[in-house]
């Protein structure tokens, strides 16, 4: 298996959990919902919102390997997305991962 069509699956998977997990929008009768993370700048996407929300277990606004293992997620797959090489993936590494799973699928043509 290439490195790329790695890379796309693990970036798939990672995009795939926040949206199968997602609910029926709430009834204005229902309860109501907390309040979006904290971690989550203006600027963040929804995507990269929703992966923050699932991953980062200790809300501290960025993902550590520990988090992302113990998810179920591949360290080489962190190592690849944690471009600046901290130990952490913030919002901007994460939006320029979903970035890079885009451009992948859009030259496989999907």
């Amino acid at each position: 298996m290439s490195r790329l069509t790695l890379a796309a699956t693990l970036c798939a998977t990672l995009l795939a959990g926040p949206v199968m997990a997602q609910t029926a929008p709430a009834s204005p009768s229902s309860a109501p919902q907390p309040p979006a993370p904290a971690q989550a700048s203006a600027e963040t996407s929804p995507a990269v919102a929703q992966a923050l929300a699932q991953y980062d277990t200790d809300d501290d606004g960025k993902i550590s390997l520990a988090e992302w293992t113990a998810a179920g997620r591949q360290e080489r797959g962190f190592r690849r997305f944690d471009t600046n090489a901290d130990g952490f993936m913030v919002e901007a590494e994460l939006q320029a991962a979903l970035e890079m799973m885009a451009q992948m699928r859009a030259r496989q043509g999907q």
